[in-house]
C-alpha cells in the first residue's frame, strides 16, 4: 500500500509541473526571489530587484534552489517539485499514522482524499510555503503522537523533541505560526485530558523549534538590521491576525463559504463527520479527538483573524481527511474492533453517492456542450482577440474528454449505489476526481498559460529589445504587485511608473524600450494632451492572468 500510494501521488502531481508557467498570486515573486538567491550565491536573504523580500522565511527558497541545482537549472518543474513531494509526503504520513488507529481501508481513504481534494492538488503543483509548512506540521503531529507510544521513556523524549524539531522546520517555512499552531492544537488535546505534566513540558519544548528557526533569523538581521527583521516579523505573525493591512482581508464566515469548493466533493461529508462522529466515536477515542481539535482549533484561529486566504487551512486538511474517512469506513463497517461498535446505517452515505453522482453528470454533460458548441464561452471570457478564439478552440478536445470522464465516473457512482456496492462507488469517485486533476494538469493548464503567464509577453519583449533596455510597468496602484512577472521571465530591469509624467520621462531616457500599460491606465489616456500619440505607439495588446495589457513603443 505503501507505494501504491506514492506512485498514485507521483502520477497526479509530478508529470507536468513545468507544463506552465508560474502564475500570480505568488509564483512570479517566488520564482524570481530563488533565481536572484541563485546568482549572487546567497542562502540568507531573499530579494526582489535587489531588494530585501522579508515576506516568507527561507524554506520554500532553500528547496527550490536545491531542488534547481540537483536538476540541472532553474525551472517551472524544479521550484514546484518540493510542492508536489511535501504533498505526497504528508498524504504517506497521515496513512501511516492512521493505518493502526483506524484500520487500513481508512487509513488509505484518508490519504486519497487528500490527495484528490482540488485545492490540496493545486498547492501540490503551485510554487507556494503551505503545502511545505503543511506536511511539517502535520508530520510533526504524527511524531509526537507517536512517540506517546513509544516504548521506553527515552524514545518517548526523543520522539517528542524530533517532532519540536519539524516543528522547527515550519517555522522556517511560515514564521511563529509553524509553532504557534501545533502548540496549540497538543495544548487543547492535553488539557482536555488533564495531562498537565504532558501539557507543561510543551513550553521547554518549544525551545528546540525556536533553536532551529534562529540561526537564519539572526543571520538575517545581521544584514538587513535588527530593527527591520522585528518590524517585518510582527507584521507577518501578528499585524496580520489584527488587520489586514496588506490586502486578503475578508469577513467572519469566509471559510465556511470557500471550503466547500476547496475540498470538492468530499467537503459534503463535513457536516455528518463532525455531528455524528463527535456524538458516536471522536470524543471517546484519543486520536479522533486529537484530529477534531486539529482541524476545529485552526478553522476558528484563521476565523478570527483579519487577514484570510484558503490556503491557510491546508495545513488542517490531514485532520478534516481522516475524520472524513473515518465516519465513511465505520458505515462500511471497516473498522478494526466493528463486531463492538454499533454500524448505523449508511443513509448519509448514500445520498451523497447520489448528490455526487449527479453532479459529476451535470458538469460532463455542461463540458460536453460547451465542446460541441464554444461560443458562450468565449461570450463569458469577453475578449474577441485572436489568442481567446485559439484558446476556446484548443479547450474544445481536453473539455470533451472531461466531459466523458465525469460522466462515466457520476454514472458509475450511481450504479454502485444502486447495487448497495458503496465501497466501489468511493473508488470510482476517487479515480473520476485522480483522473480529473491529470487531464486539467496535461491539457488545460498548458492551454490557458498563454492567457496566466507572463511568460509570453515578457518573450516578446525581449525578442524586440536590446539586451540592456528596461522595461517600463505602469500599472497605478498594483504595479508592485506584477512586476516579477516580467522580471522573472525577461530577466531585465522593471522600472515601475506612478503617472503618466514618469511614462513620458522613461520614453525620454529609453528609447528603444517597452512600456507595459495596463488595461485601467490606457483608459485614462484620453485626458492626456498627447493622448494620441501614445495610442498610435501601441504595438499590441497581451492578456497576462486577470489584467489587460497595451504594449507600446517607449518612443
Amino acid at each position: 500500500m505503501d507505494l501504491v500510494l506514492v506512485l498514485l501521488g507521483l502520477l497526479i502531481y509530478v508529470p507536468f509541473l513545468g507544463g506552465r508557467g508560474l502564475w500570480f498570486p505568488d509564483e512570479p515573486d517566488l520564482g524570481e526571489a530563488i533565481r536572484e538567491m541563485m546568482q549572487r550565491g546567497d542562502w540568507i536573504v531573499p530579494t526582489l530587484g535587489g531588494e530585501a523580500w522579508p515576506d516568507y522565511p527561507p524554506m520554500i527558497y532553500w528547496l527550490g534552489r536545491i531542488f534547481s541545482g540537483l536538476l540541472g537549472g532553474l525551472s517551472e518543474f524544479a521550484i514546484r517539485l518540493p510542492s508536489a513531494l511535501c504533498a505526497i509526503g504528508l498524504a504517506w504520513s497521515t496513512w501511516r499514522f492512521a493505518l493502526p488507529r483506524i484500520g487500513s481501508c481508512a487509513a488509505f481513504l484518508s490519504a486519497v482524499v487528500l490527495l484528490t481534494a482540488p485545492h490540496f492538488a493545486y498547492q501540490a503543483t503551485n510554487v507556494h510555503p503551505d503545502m511545505c509548512f503543511s506536511f511539517f506540521v502535520g508530520t510533526g503531529l504524527y511524531v509526537y503522537l507517536e512517540s506517546l507510544d513509544g516504548e521506553t521513556a527515552r524514545a518517548r523524549v526523543l520522539g517528542r523533541m524530533a517532532a519540536f524539531v519539524l516543528f522547527g522546520f515550519a517555522f522556517l517555512s511560515k514564521h511563529a505560526l509553524g509553532l504557534l499552531l501545533p502548540g496549540m492544537v497538543l495544548f487543547l488535546w492535553h488539557m482536555s485530558y488533564r495531562q498537565w505534566r504532558l501539557l507543561f513540558s510543551l513550553a521547554p519544548l518549544a525551545l528546540i523549534s525556536i533553536a532551529v528557526a534562529f540561526p537564519w533569523y539572526a543571520a538575517y538581521a545581521s544584514q538587513v538590521g535588527a530593527e527591520s527583521t522585528w518590524q517585518e516579523f510582527y507584521a507577518q505573525n501578528f499585524a496580520r491576525f489584527s488587520a489586514a493591512d496588506r490586502g486578503h482581508a475578508g469577513p467572519w464566515h469566509y471559510y465556511l463559504t470557500r471550503i466547500w469548493g476547496d475540498l470538492a466533493p468530499w467537503a459534503l461529508l463535513i457536516p455528518v463527520a463532525l455531528a455524528q462522529g463527535f456524538r458516536e466515536r471522536i470524543w471517546g477515542d484519543r486520536w479522533m479527538r486529537l484530529c477534531f481539535l486539529w482541524f476545529v482549533s485552526f478553522f476558528v484561529f484563521f476565523s478570527l483573524a483579519e487577514t484570510k486566504r484558503e490556503v491557510y487551512l491546508l495545513a488542517s486538511y490531514p485532520a478534516l481527511a481522516i475524520l472524513i474517512s473515518s465516519w465513511i469506513s465505520l458505515r462500511l463497517r471497516a473498522w478494526n474492533d466493528a463486531e463492538t461498535v454499533p454500524v448505523p446505517r449508511p443513509h448519509w452515505l448514500r445520498l451523497y453517492l447520489r448528490a455526487t453522482g449527479l453532479l459529476f453528470w451535470l458538469l460532463g454533460l455542461a463540458l460536453l456542450f460547451l465542446a460541441v458548441y464554444p461560443q458562450p464561452l468565449q461570450a463569458a471570457l469577453d475578449l474577441e482577440t485572436d489568442e481567446i478564439r485559439t484558446l476556446v478552440e484548443t479547450l474544445r478536445l481536453p473539455a470533451g474528454m472531461l466531459g466523458i470522464l465525469l460522466l462515466t465516473g457520476g454514472h458509475f457512482s450511481l450504479r454502485c449505489r444502486r447495487g448497495s456496492r458503496l465501497g466501489w462507488a468511493l473508488v470510482g469517485q476517487a479515480a473520476t476526481l485522480g483522473c480529473t486533476w491529470f487531464l486539467l494538469s496535461a491539457l488545460f493548464f498548458p492551454a490557458i498559460d498563454q492567457i496566466k503567464s507572463y511568460r509570453f509577453p515578457s518573450e516578446w519583449i525581449v525578442e524586440r529589445t536590446a539586451r540592456a533596455s528596461p522595461i517600463g510597468l505602469f500599472y497605478p496602484g498594483r504595479g508592485r504587485l506584477k512586476w516579477t512577472g516580467f522580471l522573472y521571465y525577461s530577466g531585465r530591469e522593471v522600472r515601475i511608473l506612478q503617472s503618466w509624467e514618469e511614462v513620458r520621462g522613461f520614453g525620454a531616457a529609453h528609447r528603444a524600450s517597452i512600456l507595459v500599460v495596463s488595461e485601467e491606465a490606457f483608459d485614462l489616456l484620453g485626458e492626456e494632451s498627447d493622448a494620441q500619440t501614445w495610442r498610435e505607439r501601441e504595438l499590441r495588446t497581451w492578456q497576462a492572468g486577470s489584467t489587460v495589457y497595451h504594449l507600446l513603443r517607449s518612443r
